[in-house]
């Protein structure tokens, strides 16, 4: 009997050492236990000046990961996506990352906009977990600031802006150019890198300024005046979300339509030109990742999966970059067949994932997922509510930066 007690009480010790030598040697994220969620977090602008757009995040990570859970989840298990709003204001998402942290996510996907996703990778570099970034564009995020635990889904400033190069150098009655947009980082990188190739490749072109306004100015009529009286031959101009409907109204009073070339940033996207309708000029030209009107399989099935979930809407940008975003994150997951951090980015390094917009692949150099994009003129047509593209030409590795040019960024800065 005294032996048996002995055994029983070494036994007893020997698995309480142990489980506490394995929680304090621990230095990887721990897999959940049996039968619960594998928890994703996502951030997104639900509140704010840009909540109207929201929706069209939230619900892309939520299509990516029904698509997993439908194939057997990850790991065995279903994954479960976990919301925080960042009321696009970059003070309050340290604490809204921090909290997707502690409710056990293993990564976060998000956010919006350029200056907000800056806070989010440095908190996910500062604290070594992985960040699925689905919007920022901004070039110093994959060179003197890149993080590898940061992975990017949405085009680079510098592959639009090789596309706006290409296109509007072949237009030979443009004699001079105005640059219009909110005042942030990507469209000072545009800006910057187009005249850099428009100097090289077509110097006879006329830079006529830029104007820089705030991102939430709504009131254009005085910029538009001064714009037209230096009489262009086309504005470029990076007006996004709310701004975009404003511009647009503003400039068909001056009739800026009739009197120039206009190339939007942001215009042919369904999240800003809902709020229009059928009253977007058409002709306008403009850049886009998620044409929703594509006539494939693939994206038929991404915009009826869409439908289901938002009434009266299509997909647009957002709405694929939080897609394409938690699919790989998930797909990477997978692909290590682990959650130990480190395996998980080395799986993402190498990842490819089919997405409504092709087979897509991420540039180990730089963690860009070189995501197709479209050059073309706006058109109403009748089976649509909002408008679509005509004439569209598709880009797509030869835009994005190599290796090489990635080199070189990160030596001049």
């Amino acid at each position: 009997m005294i032996i048996k007690k002995f055994l029983f009480l070494l036994i007893a010790v020997v698995l309480v050492s142990g489980l506490f030598i394995t929680g304090c040697n621990s230095t990887t994220t721990s897999a959940p236990a049996s039968g619960q969620p594998l928890k994703v977090g996502v951030i997104a602008s639900t509140s704010g000046f840009f909540a109207a757009m929201g929706e069209y995040m939230t619900v892309g990570s939520q299509m990516a990961i029904d698509k997993v859970n439908a194939s057997g989840g990850v790991m065995g298990r279903n994954v479960e996506m976990v919301v925080r709003d960042d009321q696009a204001d970059p003070s309050v998402v340290t604490q809204k990352a921090t909290e997707l942290k502690a409710a056990g996510c293993v990564a976060i996907v998000g956010t919006f906009m350029d200056g907000v996703a800056a806070v989010l990778n440095q908190w996910g570099a500062d604290n070594k977990f992985i960040i699925g970034d689905s919007t920022n564009t901004v070039l110093d995020q994959r060179t003197s600031k890149f993080s590898k635990y940061v992975f990017f889904h949405q085009n680079v400033s510098l592959a639009l802006s090789n596309v706006f190069y290409k296109e509007i150098s072949k237009m030979d009655d443009v004699k001079s150019i105005y640059y219009l947009s909110g005042d942030v980082v990507v469209a000072h990188d545009i800006y910057d890198s187009f005249w850099k190739s428009m100097a090289k490749g077509k110097p006879s072109v006329t830079n006529l300024g830029v104007t820089w306004v705030s991102s939430q100015e709504m009131d254009f009529s005085s910029v538009i005046n001064a714009i037209l009286a230096k009489n262009p031959s086309l504005i470029i101009t990076g007006c996004g979300g709310p701004q975009w409907p404003a511009f647009i109204k503003q400039a068909q009073q001056f009739g800026v339509f009739q009197k120039c070339k206009v190339v939007a940033m942001y215009g042919l996207d369904a999240s800003t030109s809902t709020p229009l309708g059928k009253d977007t000029p058409e002709g306008i030209y403009g850049v886009i990742s998620c044409p929703f009107w594509l006539d494939t399989p693939e994206m038929k099935a991404f915009q009826t999966d869409f439908a289901a979930k938002v009434k009266d809407q299509y997909v647009n940008d957002l709405t694929l970059n939080y897609y394409n975003a938690t699919l790989a994150l998930l797909e990477s997951i997978k692909k290590a067949n682990s959650l130990d951090t480190d395996k998980i980015i080395t799986a993402w390094e190498g990842i490819s994932i089919n997405t409504p917009v092709g087979t897509v692949s991420m540039d180990a150099w730089d963690h860009q997922l070189e995501v197709p994009i479209w050059w073309g003129t706006t058109k109403n047509v009748s089976n649509y509510s909002v408008v679509t593209a005509n004439n569209m030409v598709k880009y797509q590795q030869d835009v994005y930066p190599t290796k090489d040019d990635i080199n070189a960024y990160k030596t001049s800065k």
